[in-house]
């Protein structure tokens, strides 16, 4: 999960915030599992204390722990990302996350900083239209 989709939904960012409630509301009642890097809660933390104060950001770190798996980010992983050719090192390092815990697709508003990415890159509206034509798991 890309740290933007997070801060679309938290701080209620139009026009992307209904997608991404969307999104969160589909891959909960389907048992998505869901990942964040742990760079992302930083991250989004101090952005949405900037945005909309500490409470909000402390309730979006809570929340976003509730219902997403953290994935470490460690020295392979800095490596890894390091080594990738795009221009964004924090783009670099959720690809690199991704690929390590083997994730179906990386959740974004910007598809295209991921045209690289052995995994692929995809807005909540594409997942959501994906997931209508799907069974949910067992």
């Amino acid at each position: 999960m890309d740290t933007n989709v997070l801060i679309d939904l938290v701080v209620d960012r139009l026009p992307w915030s209904a997608e991404a409630k969307r999104f969160f509301d589909v891959a909960s009642k389907r048992g998505v599992r869901v990942l964040v890097t742990a760079v992302a809660l930083p991250t989004l933390f101090y952005i949405v204390r900037r945005l909309a104060g500490q409470d909000l950001a402390f309730d979006a770190v809570d929340r976003t722990l509730a219902g997403a798996e953290v994935v470490t980010v460690d020295r392979a992983i800095i490596l890894a990302a390091r080594a990738m050719p795009g221009r964004d090192f924090e783009d670099n390092i959720q690809i690199a996350c991704a690929v390590a815990s083997s994730a179906d697709a990386i959740v974004t508003r910007d598809a295209q900083h991921f045209g690289a990415s052995p995994v692929a890159a995809k807005t909540p509206q594409e997942l959501l239209a994906a997931f209508a034509t799907t069974k949910p798991a067992p």
